[in-house]
């Protein structure tokens, strides 16, 4: 009968609207966790670009006392020269680390970029 069927109409749309309701749930708690995930990103972005900041004022530092001794070498010519072989290794790990930072940062970077398009 067509009251039977009516019935039947309404139950059916009862359950999809109870699916789309749970699907929307899921696609809210996604977003959620994206938004969560990028910003935890861009933390780690941040705190990437204060390092590297650091780790370049060290360079600046070791390359400008590197310079002074270079220049007064001749006075004190061995511990200097092991000096300056110090700091040209130093200058050299601390460019190595500064260089990792900055691959370490554009992937970040990357990352919450493309965390941010999923939510877009």
């Amino acid at each position: 009968s067509a009251f039977e069927e009516k019935g039947g109409v309404e139950e059916k749309l009862q359950k999809e609207v109870a699916e789309l309701q749970e699907k929307v749930v899921k696609v809210k708690s996604k977003k959620k966790n994206l938004k969560k995930e990028l910003k935890e990103e861009e933390e780690k972005s941040d705190n990437l670009k204060e390092k590297l900041k650091d780790k370049e004022e060290e360079l600046d530092k070791i390359q400008s006392e590197h310079s002074e001794l270079k220049e007064r070498s001749g006075t004190v010519e061995d511990d200097l020269n092991n000096r300056i072989s110090e700091l040209q290794q130093s200058a050299e790990e601390t460019a190595a680390e500064i260089e990792k930072l900055k691959e370490d940062l554009n992937s970040s970077i990357e990352k919450a970029a493309d965390l941010q398009s999923q939510l877009d």
